[in-house]
C-alpha cells in the first residue's frame, strides 16, 4: 500500500485529484466453441475420364473392389493388339491393387470405367473419394497454365545507302517490228481405240495397267479383269434371270424409289430395299447362283468364308453425273486384300449400254478410270467395292435400275461390320426359311 506525504512547506498545495475510478466488473467467461463443422463433400464427377490423377493411387492403397468383364472385350470391339494383350493380363484381378501389379495403369482404368468393362464397389469408391477430398492433393490449388514468353520486338535495320544514279546513255530510236507469220504446230492425232465387238460389256481405261483373263468355271465363260493382285472385276455371261423376270423386278424398284423412306444416296442415287424377298429367295435357290458364286464372288476371295448380307435395288436418275471415288467400308490397314473384300454382285434389269451407266474401276490419283463394266441384262458381274470405284453417270433419258447383293467376310471385325451398317443403313438382308 502506497501512502501519500504531506506536502513540503515550500510547495504549494495542489489542487484535489479527480476521484477514482472504480473498478469495472469482470466479464462473464465466453462460452466453449461448439464442434467444428465439416465443409460439404465434393461430389464424385459422374465420368471416369476426368477423375483426378491422384485419385487413382487412394484406389490402390485402399484396394477398392473391382470385377472386369470377361471374355476380353478389346478383342471383338477392334482395338489396337497392345490394348488387348494389357486387358488380358489384368482382367482377372479383383482389387485395384492387383490390377496395377498386373500391369494396368491410370489410362486402362479410366477407359475400361468408361465403356463398362469394369465396376467398382459402390460403397468402398464412396469412401475412397471421402478420403481424397480430405487429403492435401485435393486442397491442392489447380498449376497455373504456362505463358508463351512475349515475342521481341523485331530488330530495325538501317536502310541501306543510297546508290548514286548512273548517267543514263543516250535513247536509240525503237527498231522496227518485223511481221512474222506464225507457223501453226500440228496437233498429234488422238489414239483411236480398237472397235470393240457388240457382246462385250466392259472396257478398259487408256493406258492402264490391266489384264483380261478369260476362264471357264463349272461349265460357265468368265472374264476376269485383273490388275497386279488379282482380279477386282468379275464379269459372266450365264444369264440368271430372264427378261420376264427383269421386267417385273424393275417395276417393282422403279415404284418404290418415289417413296421418302427410301435410302437416297450421292449423284441422284438412290438403294431401294423394295418388296422383292420373294424373287431373290428364288434367284439365291437356284442351282445357277451357286454356279455365280463360284465363278464371280470365290475369286475375289481367299477362300470360301464368305456370306450374302444384302440384297436391295438400286436406281440411277436420267442425267446423273459420275460418281468421285470411294469404297464401301472402312478398314483396318493390316488386312490382306483378300480378307477384306466386299463383294458387290449387280445384275442389270434394263438394256444396258455405255451411256446408261455402269461400274467404274478407279485409283484416287488417276483422271481415267481403269476398267468399266455395265453388263447386260439379267448377266451378273462382281466388283471388290473395297476398292476405289464409282459409278459412271447416266447420259440417257431413261432410268437405271439394278438389283444389287453384296457379300462379307465371315471373319470380318465387328468395327468393319459397323461400318458397312453405316454406308447401307437399313439394307441388311437374309434368307427367308422355305
Amino acid at each position: 500500500m502506497i501512502e501519500e506525504l504531506p506536502p513540503s512547506p515550500d510547495q504549494p498545495a495542489t489542487a484535489p485529484g479527480p476521484p477514482p475510478v472504480p473498478a469495472t466488473a469482470a466479464r462473464p467467461p465466453l462460452a466453449p466453441p461448439g464442434p467444428a463443422t465439416e465443409a460439404p463433400l465434393a461430389p464424385l464427377p459422374v465420368k471416369p475420364n476426368t477423375w483426378p490423377r491422384a485419385f487413382a493411387g487412394v484406389l490402390r492403397s485402399r484396394a477398392v473392389p473391382c470385377a472386369f468383364v470377361s471374355p476380353n472385350p478389346k478383342r471383338a470391339r477392334g482395338n489396337c493388339p497392345k490394348a488387348v494383350a494389357a486387358y488380358d493380363k489384368y482382367m482377372s484381378a479383383t482389387t485395384v491393387a492387383e490390377f496395377f501389379d498386373s500391369g494396368g495403369n491410370k489410362g486402362h482404368l479410366w477407359y475400361d470405367l468408361q465403356l463398362k468393362y469394369c465396376t467398382l464397389d459402390a460403397a468402398a469408391l464412396a469412401a475412397a473419394w471421402r478420403e481424397y477430398t480430405q487429403s492435401p492433393e485435393a486442397a491442392a490449388p489447380a498449376r497455373a497454365p504456362r505463358v508463351a514468353p512475349r515475342p521481341s520486338p523485331p530488330r530495325r535495320r538501317r536502310p541501306a545507302p543510297k546508290k548514286k544514279a548512273a548517267s543514263a546513255p543516250a535513247k536509240r530510236p525503237p527498231a522496227k517490228k518485223r511481221r512474222t507469220t506464225p507457223t501453226p504446230t500440228p496437233r498429234k492425232p488422238k489414239p483411236v481405240p480398237a472397235p470393240r465387238p457388240a457382246d462385250e460389256c466392259w472396257c478398259i481405261g487408256e493406258g492402264a495397267d490391266i489384264a483380261v483373263r478369260r476362264v471357264t468355271i463349272d461349265g460357265q465363260d468368265v472374264v476376269h479383269i485383273c490388275d497386279s493382285y488379282g482380279p477386282g472385276i468379275t464379269v459372266s455371261d450365264d444369264q440368271l434371270l430372264d427378261d420376264e423376270t427383269c421386267r417385273d423386278l424393275r417395276e417393282r424398284i422403279l415404284n418404290a424409289s418415289d417413296d421418302p423412306d427410301v435410302v437416297r444416296y450421292a449423284g441422284r442415287r438412290s438403294f431401294v430395299p423394295a418388296e422383292m424377298g420373294d424373287a431373290v429367295a428364288r434367284l439365291v435357290r437356284s442351282p445357277g447362283w451357286g454356279r455365280a458364286e463360284r465363278a464371280l464372288v470365290a475369286p475375289l476371295y481367299r477362300d470360301d468364308k464368305f456370306e450374302l448380307v444384302s440384297a436391295c435395288g438400286f436406281v440411277v436418275e436420267p442425267g446423273t453425273k459420275k460418281q468421285p471415288p470411294h469404297t464401301d467400308i472402312d478398314l483396318e490397314k493390316d488386312l490382306d486384300r483378300a480378307d477384306r473384300a466386299v463383294v458387290a454382285v449387280h445384275i442389270p434389269l434394263d438394256e444396258t449400254s455405255e451411256l446408261l451407266g455402269g461400274t467404274q474401276w478407279l485409283v484416287k490419283r488417276r483422271k481415267d478410270p481403269l476398267a468399266t463394266v455395265w453388263g447386260r441384262r439379267g448377266r451378273p458381274y462382281a466388283l471388290n467395292a473395297a476398292l476405289w470405284h464409282g459409278g459412271s453417270g447416266n447420259r440417257t433419258t431413261e432410268r437405271r435400275a439394278v438389283l444389287a447383293l453384296r457379300f462379307l467376310p465371315t471373319d470380318l471385325p465387328s468395327r468393319a461390320r459397323d461400318s458397312f451398317d453405316d454406308h447401307f443403313p437399313g439394307l441388311r438382308w437374309t434368307l427367308p426359311a422355305e
